[in-house]
């Protein structure tokens, strides 16, 4: 998928965005039918999963690249990113 060569069932980052296969796992967080290890924006906010990594700003148990308000102030990430 992130088209390095490597097969996506052998590479550990199959969508290059610097957070592991196995962190995101095969849910579809933003149910637009792409895996999260496949998608570089799991949550759909417009902010790159590379760009909210896996912390977890918030403390709310969800990392930020699938978390719509990621620190917790009640306004959505997809609003603040504009």
């Amino acid at each position: 998928t992130d088209g390095d060569g490597t097969p996506n069932y052998l590479d550990l980052d199959s969508d290059g965005d610097t957070l592991p296969d196995s962190l995101e796992g095969v849910t579809d967080t933003d149910a637009d039918g792409t895996p999260d290890y496949r998608d570089l924006d799991s949550d759909g906010d417009t902010i790159l999963d590379e760009t909210e990594k896996a912390s977890d700003a918030d403390g709310d148990g969800t990392p930020n690249f699938g978390d719509l308000d990621s620190d917790g102030d009640g306004i959505q990430d997809a609003s603040e990113a504009q």
